[in-house]
């Protein structure tokens, strides 16, 4: 299964970690420098269930 590590953290595909956008899940991880995830909460900014791409370079700055 494939997991990434972020802020000292691992994290697998399907989990759900606090982000700065609100609670989200680990949808798929890229080959490239991309991960998927779907928002779980409804924020200011999204619709409930929303699907996003974060740059890897940036995921220390979007989870929690």
């Amino acid at each position: 299964m494939k997991e990434i590590e972020v802020n000292g953290k691992t994290i697998k595909v399907n989990e759900i970690v606090n982000t700065v956008e609100g609670r989200a899940r680990l949808d798929y991880i890229g080959r490239q420098a991309f991960t998927s995830w779907t928002l779980i909460d409804q924020t200011d900014r999204f619709v409930f269930g929303r699907p996003i791409n974060v740059e890897d370079n940036d995921l220390h700055k979007f989870i929690l």
